[in-house]
């Protein structure tokens, strides 16, 4: 597999329905349901697919046809594995495929009139997920205004030695779903295949009514054949969403992060003025350590700009020896660069991602 496939936009998992379902007799299968009621007809699994097909009778007796529903990942169909994601032609390979080898237990298939209720996309990147970290756990906060949740691996378990290591984040709004996690890792714990690179995933999952939107507000249904003949509109709309994730992301740090850090700035300098008067009375007082070992060791800095822009407003002499002393804590902290780097998979340039 050429790495260049790995890192672009695409499709990792479908549903589609309305699907006509051809199948002997003896595959009908009676079940009880939830409420009390019965249910007749298949389910059938295989890898990277699940199909159902019933008719329901409720326990009131009121017969109900279930809509034949697919459920497939094309690349785990394609491919075994669901790293590599799929556009239009090979979401139609995959469908032939599991339509094929339905056949093979006399279940046919037939797609003329099937519709795609929603799908999941996503765009692997190739970079680490620790160095992305800091700015997934941004955006997601700014996107779900502080709901997003983080999942923990543990060496109990896991491979990896780092105990409560955060891989990944989500947020869950009604039917819709974002992630981003470590994609390395996955594939590594759960299906134990090494892809020897650094893979960051970010995805999102659309209700079936913003799903539907996509399409109706280009005046286009919702068929099988529309949408991968528009596949470019799904893939528009993803890109879109997570600029303006970026833009609001950006636009949160410039309204709050500089003003965060200067009140925790000005906070240790009054302690620090409160900590000398009182040496000249008793020289036992201990005096806390520099302003930016203080901010390093206690503060979340996104970016070291946002320590200069500090150092800019209350250091109109020595400002060029504070931003060399501020530079031994903060010379990795390059949240901004990240961000940057972001927007170059989600719109044309970062100028552009900030602009109101």
């Amino acid at each position: 597999m050429k790495k260049l496939d790995i890192f672009k936009i695409g499709v990792d998992h479908l549903v589609i329905k309305n699907i006509k379902i051809e199948y002997p007799e003896h595959l009908k299968k009676l079940t009880m349901t939830e409420d009390g009621g019965l249910q007749e007809g298949i389910t059938e699994r295989g890898d990277g697919f699940t199909i159902y097909s019933f008719t329901k009778l409720t326990k009131d007796n009121e017969l109900i046809p279930f809509v034949n529903t697919l459920i497939f990942n094309p690349n785990k169909i394609l491919d075994g594995n669901n790293l590599k994601n799929s556009r239009a032609g090979r979401i139609f390979d995959a469908l032939v495929n599991v339509k094929e080898r339905l056949e093979q237990k006399d279940i046919k298939l037939d797609y003329d009139e099937s519709t795609v209720e929603t799908v999941e996309i996503n765009i692997n990147i190739h970079m680490k997920f620790e160095i992305l970290k800091k700015v997934l756990d941004l955006i997601f906060y700014v996107l779900s205004k502080g709901k997003s949740k983080c999942t923990y691996g543990d060496d109990s378990t896991y491979i990896t030695k780092d105990r409560r290591k955060v891989e990944s984040f989500w947020f869950r709004k009604n039917e819709n779903v974002f992630r981003s996690y470590n994609k390395t890792l996955e594939l590594l714990e759960k299906e134990k295949i090494d892809i020897g690179i650094d893979v960051t995933r970010i995805e999102d999952k659309q209700s079936p009514h913003n799903f539907k939107k996509i399409f109706r507000d280009k005046n286009l249904k919702l068929d099988l054949m529309t949408v991968l003949n528009n596949f470019e509109l799904i893939e528009e709309d993803f890109k879109r969403r997570w600029a303006e994730v970026l833009r609001d992301s950006f636009k949160y740090l410039e309204a709050n992060h500089a003003k965060e850090i200067e009140i925790e700035y000005r906070r240790f300098k009054n302690a620090q003025k409160l900590a000398r008067e009182r040496k000249k009375i008793d020289p036992s007082t201990k005096l806390q350590c520099g302003v930016y070992k203080y901010l390093h060791d206690n503060f979340t800095v996104f970016d070291k700009k946002y320590v200069f822009d500090v150092i800019d407003r209350y250091h109109n002499r020595n400002f060029l020896r504070e931003k060399a002393a501020a530079e031994k804590y903060f010379k990795d902290e390059k949240g901004l660069e990240l961000i940057g780097f972001l927007a170059d998979f989600f719109c044309t340039a970062f100028s552009e991602l900030v602009q109101d």
